[in-house]
């Protein structure tokens, strides 16, 4: 049986040249994307899922090309009439699978056997992470017991993700940082969020709820999202002229940093939702962040898979709301439901826009530059920001993920823009923006 990936960017060209080494070029038939059309990837044809629906589809293999979203990808096959059965679950280290399959643990093997830098960091990690329940967790370091014998296997070097020893276990996951940029923080993060809740329950969902209702209590005349492009300047200026007083105000990732823009601002919602904020890249600036939330008229929206360990790290439980991150289309947060959309991953579309617009009718937008599709991939902010990008991806993959973001950003802010609009929101753009529909929302 011939195989496709499901998927057309960074991550599915790592999955497309093991496959190949370990099976040969002929191995994998086509790939599948959802959202954009692309004639060709690693000089194999790119069907979308329509084309799809028109196939023998399952005489195939699936495998899956994301390593966030491998849920949201089977729902969308399941729909055609894909037969799980052929779903691929070898080389599966995603965040989805774990999520899937780890209930509970007592145990952790880390493979292969750590150099003792190694060792210190993940000793490290594991302390900050898991806080009151690290001595409970047996963490070995050198197998001790036959690899079945573990609740979950490490893997902090991705070169031995195929070793033999392996294939034994089915809760294998990978968190070299090399493999994917922030998989260590979002597993572990995980795993938290996992020995909390078996522990205290999910009352903080309960505890969200209430915060954003006591959100929405606020009678707010209109609405602003501020993102770190360069245009922010431009976009501020223009702020400060106008009605603001009576006004939600959202920024995002690392504002804080700059004193002079929340002294402008003075925001009153504050998102964050990029792994590097929970993992070991960021977490100065996630202090920073609570910290203006807890001191300030300001509420903190996040995953809520990081509400437990924010709260227990920061003390911010009666400022933070936690938004569940499975809606299966395009949703805005209400009271009784704190479901938004994360397939096209990004702070602006996938939460602050959906959740403002759940307050107000009128929303202005700046510092969403996009990037123009003519020129060389960087994505740009504002020098006045910390710049996320703060550990690079090189070579294709990087590239490839980067122009593939690009126009999946394009797309989905278009859908979640007219899909407020349904519901009677209106958008404007302060800023000109090579988002298209920012541009032609944009009034000069």
């Amino acid at each position: 049986m011939k195989a496709v990936i499901f998927g057309s960017g960074g991550v599915a060209l790592r999955l497309y040249m093991e496959l190949t080494e370990k099976y040969g070029e002929d191995y994998i038939e086509f790939f599948i994307d959802s959202m954009l059309e692309k004639e060709s990837f690693c000089d194999k044809p790119v069907y979308s899922l329509q084309d799809l629906a028109k196939m023998d589809y399952n005489q195939y293999k699936y495998y899956f090309g994301t390593m966030s979203n491998q849920l949201g990808m089977k729902k969308e096959l399941l729909k055609i009439g894909v037969d799980p059965k052929n779903f691929c679950e070898e080389m599966d280290y995603s965040e989805d699978k774990f999520t899937q399959t780890v209930k509970d643990f007592n145990s952790i093997l880390i493979y292969p056997v750590p150099t003792d830098d190694i060792h210190e960091i993940l000793e490290q990690d594991f302390r900050y992470y898991f806080s009151e329940y690290y001595d409970k967790i047996s963490i070995d370091y050198d197998m001790t017991r036959p690899i079945t014998g573990y609740d979950i296997v490490l893997v902090w070097n991705k070169r031995h993700l195929n070793d033999d020893v392996l294939l034994e276990h089915d809760k294998v996951f990978c968190i070299d940082e090399t493999f994917y940029i922030t998989i260590r923080g979002r597993l572990m993060a995980k795993m938290y969020w996992i020995l909390y809740t078996n522990d205290k329950g999910f009352s903080y969902r309960d505890k969200s709820k209430k915060i954003f209702k006591n959100v929405g209590n606020s009678t707010y005349e209109n609405g602003y999202i501020f993102a770190s492009g360069p245009s922010i300047k431009d976009g501020l200026e223009k702020f400060l002229t106008m009605n603001r007083d009576n006004s939600l105000r959202a920024v995002c990732n690392s504002f804080v940093s700059s004193k002079q823009y929340m002294d402008m601002i003075k925001p009153n919602a504050y998102f964050i939702m990029d792994s590097k904020f929970i993992g070991g890249f960021l977490r100065n600036i996630t202090a920073d962040i609570c910290d203006y939330v807890k001191e300030n008229d300001c509420y903190l929206f996040v995953p809520e898979h990081w509400v437990p360990l924010l709260v227990n790290k920061f003390g911010i439980e009666n400022k933070i709301v936690g938004l569940e991150m499975d809606a299966d289309d395009i949703h805005f947060p209400t009271d009784d439901n704190l479901k938004v959309y994360a397939k096209a991953a990004n702070v602006i579309t996938t939460t602050a826009i959906p959740v403002i617009s759940r307050f107000v009718k009128q929303i202005y937008i700046t510092g969403c530059d996009g990037q123009d599709e003519n020129d060389i991939p960087v994505w740009t902010h504002t020098e006045d920001l910390f710049d996320l990008d703060t550990v690079k991806l090189e070579g294709a993959r990087h590239i490839i993920d980067l122009i593939d973001y690009i126009q999946r950003h394009n797309m989905n802010y278009e859908r979640v823009i007219k899909y407020g609009e349904s519901l009677g929101v209106k958008y404007e753009s302060l800023t000109p923006s090579y988002i298209p529909c920012l541009m032609e929302r944009y009034k000069g």
